[in-house]
């Protein structure tokens, strides 16, 4: 499962190990304190959306049925997009420009709101790279079980042979 906040809504992917999505899998959203804020089912794509309730962190539980179930921690900082509207005016930036030597024009940038709206912008561009690497993973680990079993059948087939040119020698 993958799941990310946009504005006030998070939105969650769920999908198994080969890539298919989670269709009609059940959904239950709890707040930092264990109480269940939300609950649903996800569509035909595997996603699910909700209203994210403010100032907590959540534990969205995916379950698709026979032992398919997962949980995806999601943090208050992660969701939060607003702009730190406390800022003291110490934070702020004066800077003088000039356009010719008598033409000086000055103002001021409050640097907590520049890092808050940087932090906002890059956060929401990576969304899709954390998706991607999240898939990735779980591919990983199908294609590690796939190859644990061809080498049980690989290591299962030397021995027969050997069983077997055992056999003929007698």
């Amino acid at each position: 499962m993958f799941a990310y906040g946009e504005g006030d809504q998070v939105f969650l992917e769920g999908y198994f190990a080969d890539g298919k999505k989670a269709q009609n899998s059940a959904v239950v959203v709890v707040d930092g304190e264990g109480k269940e804020v939300a609950q649903g089912v996800t569509n035909s794509e595997g996603q699910y959306s909700f209203q994210y309730p403010k100032g907590t962190d959540l534990l969205i539980t995916l379950d698709a049925g026979m032992g398919h179930k997962t949980e995806y921690r999601i943090t208050e900082s992660e969701l939060n997009d607003e702009e730190d509207e406390e800022a003291s005016s110490n934070d702020d930036i004066v800077l003088t420009v000039e356009n010719s030597p008598t033409d000086k024009s000055s103002f001021a940038i409050n640097e907590n709101r520049i890092r808050a709206e940087v932090e906002r912008a890059v956060g929401k561009a990576i969304k899709p790279l954390m998706r991607e690497v999240s898939e990735m993973r779980e591919e990983k680990s199908l294609a590690e079980i796939i190859g644990g079993i061809g080498f049980i059948f690989g290591a299962l087939g030397a021995f027969m042979y050997y069983k077997a040119r055992k056999m003929e020698q007698k």
